[in-house]
């Protein structure tokens, strides 16, 4: 497996299918032989400021593109068939895409995908964290962070740095032999890119008795997670309050506590959760509630 391609979606508003841009890296053989940007208009057709603060892209700049559902039939699924797609932080990317070919009632693709976060999280201890700017400047890779071109292809140079550091000619042989799965995407199923259960951490094993209890630091407090994170997927975080004693509820009620937000999380949601007087707690805050110290 000496070829994949690296995708990287910006979006335009909280929805995440609201996709306004992709950025495509095409590898054969190692080597990087495309790299390039799609504009798209957005659905819905809007622009936060907060996101147009992070990628730079408006209104302005997509009154002429054209819709996913052409960019999709006509471009990305054509390039994606047949090869492996990389992505850094693949929880964000898979599920804009699954959200965006939903909203267009279009049939999901049948493809197997890698996270690049997570197997750089995996690999490597003693980083201040695993955002895309960080490896960049860690393994001297440019980067226009939150360009879609330029991100799909600084991911695409942080797996090929990862390879040859780790001396490997091809990305089978790396997942073998550090255990690690590739996510996949069909009509029919759906599977993250992770580490296999016997390399995952004591402290996110899933277990069905009292044993999982670590701690009673969260005992009666209830929570509610909503949206995408920088270092948990959502089942994780889930698991970490059952295991320090707390509860995680459907939803937003006068009985619950905290809000454990992330980024795109629906505004509906957040504006409910203000009226309530119900905490909103960041990823870092909750980390820090749980690890004091």
């Amino acid at each position: 497996m000496r070829s994949f391609v690296s995708i990287d979606f910006e979006t335009a508003n909280q929805y995440r299918q609201s996709i306004c841009s992709v950025g495509i890296t095409v590898v054969e053989d190692f080597q990087i032989v495309d790299s390039h940007e799609v504009l798209i208009k957005p659905t819905p057709n809007y622009f936060n400021s907060m996101n147009v603060g992070i990628h730079g892209i408006s209104e302005n700049d997509v009154l002429t593109a054209p819709a996913f559902d052409n960019v999709w039939k006509n471009h990305i699924n054509l390039i994606i068939q047949d090869r492996l797609v990389v992505c850094h932080n693949a929880s964000f990317d898979i599920s804009a895409l699954k959200y965006a070919l939903d909203a267009y009632n279009l049939l999901y693709p049948t493809i197997n995908y890698l996270c690049t976060y997570r197997l750089s999280k995996h690999l490597f201890d003693n980083i201040e964290n695993y955002k895309l700017s960080t490896l960049s400047k860690i393994f001297d890779i440019p980067l226009n962070h939150h360009n879609a071109k330029s991100d799909s292809e600084a991911c695409a140079k942080l797996l090929l740095k990862i390879l040859q550091q780790k001396n490997y000619d091809s990305v089978a042989g790396l997942l073998r032999d550090e255990n690690f799965e590739l996510g996949y995407l069909s009509p029919h199923s759906y599977s993250s890119s992770k580490p296999l259960p016997s390399r995952i951490p004591k402290l996110y094993t899933k277990k069905d008795n009292s044993n999982n209890i670590i701690s009673d630091i969260l005992q009666g407090k209830t929570f509610v997670i909503s949206g995408v994170f920088e270092n948990f997927e959502r089942d994780e975080l889930k698991e970490l309050i059952i295991q320090n004693g707390g509860k995680v509820l459907s939803g937003i009620s006068g009985k619950l506590d905290y809000l454990l937000a992330g980024q795109n999380m629906g505004p509906a949601k957040l504006e409910k959760a203000q009226k309530l007087g119900v905490s909103l707690l960041t990823e870092s805050e909750f980390m820090h509630l749980i690890n004091p110290a």
